[in-house]
């Protein structure tokens, strides 16, 4: 799925009303989607680019 990485693409460039909007799609489709899930489904190489990816998310309103 390539919504949370459209999320945090948005929040990353400053589009937060958008991200928030696609994180609203996330979570009406899966209300258990959270930050640690996600941390766990999409392992990036190096642990600051996870991290970033997180950040991102936060910014965008997806819950702990």
């Amino acid at each position: 799925n390539t919504l949370p990485i459209l999320a945090a693409t948005y929040a990353e460039l400053g589009s937060l009303d958008e991200a928030r909007a696609v994180v609203a799609k996330i979570s009406a489709a899966n209300p258990s989607v959270t930050l640690k899930f996600m941390r766990e489904a999409f392992p990036f190489g190096t642990e600051a680019d996870t991290e970033r990816f997180i950040s991102a998310l936060r910014k965008a309103g997806l819950p702990e």
